[in-house]
């Protein structure tokens, strides 16, 4: 944003703006010049885009806002990350859900990030709770093997299903209360 820090009785002030990225990037601000009357702000938006395949790493983006009673810039940092792709897990019941890939285990819905770079094998293996059993997994695995394999070569969802098991009594010892 951008202030006019000019007294009440002076004019608006039209202020320029420019931005900086690196090179290959694109860059639109979404207005180059605002009129900012005294005491007011202002902003715009700048949206940049960074082309596909491109190095990993920090880099710098310069603002600037100039006008006739003076200017200023603010540098910001743009960390530029591997793309990924999401394995959600949703979980109902008590149980829980181990991923073989990142070594996790889930009792709870839950999240894990792949490089989309490569396709990833996801093993996941279920384990029914107390008094629970494993009724079955939906979305990106179904059946009701306590097993199941993913590839993560996209946004993926899967869910874990338990539920109570029968014939509990309720009671210690096997034995139904009085």
């Amino acid at each position: 944003s951008v202030k006019n820090n000019s007294s009440s009785g002076c004019a608006s002030e039209t202020v320029n703006l420019s931005a900086t990225v690196p090179s290959g990037w694109s860059k639109n601000l979404a207005a180059s010049a605002l009129s900012v009357a005294p005491g007011q702000t202002a902003q715009t938006t700048l949206t940049v885009g960074v082309p596909a395949p491109h190095a990993l790493g920090t880099y710098s983006i310069v603002a600037a806002a100039s006008a006739p009673s003076g200017g200023a810039s603010s540098t910001e940092s743009v960390t530029v990350i591997e793309p990924t792709h999401r394995l959600s897990l949703g979980l109902s019941g008590t149980g829980s859900v181990k991923f073989s890939t990142p070594a996790k285990t889930c009792s709870s819905s839950c999240v894990a990030d792949y490089p989309a770079s490569t396709a990833t094998v996801v093993t996941l293996t279920a384990t029914a709770g107390s008094r629970s059993t494993f009724a079955g997994w939906s979305g990106a695995c179904t059946g009701t093997a306590s097993t199941c394999t993913v590839t993560v070569g996209s946004d993926q969802s899967v869910s874990a299903s338990f539920v109570r098991s029968s014939g509990s009594t309720g009671g210690k010892g096997g034995k139904p209360p009085k």
